[in-house]
């Protein structure tokens, strides 16, 4: 459990330092533009994105289960 918890810190770290990085493009003092809402959209799919590469990349067990439900899924719904 320590391992798994470890990966997911580390996946979560790195996405929170990419996440902060792209806000930082946003003009937030402005309030809602169609900046501010484009940087926000980005920042979401950016934050998803990345965690789930690096939850790949660290070979993450809950990651692996998924996918492989997903594709189990996938599979059935062709038969």
């Amino acid at each position: 459990i320590l391992l798994s918890a470890l990966r997911a810190l580390v996946a979560s770290a790195v996405m929170g330092a990419a996440v902060y990085g792209i806000a930082l493009l946003g003009q937030w003092e402005q309030g809602t533009s169609l900046r501010n809402i484009a940087v926000l959209g980005l920042t979401v799919i950016s934050g998803v994105l990345i965690f789930f590469v690096m939850a790949y990349v660290l070979r993450s067990p809950e990651l692996t289960h998924l996918l492989s439900m997903v594709k189990q899924r996938l599979g059935r719904g062709r038969a």
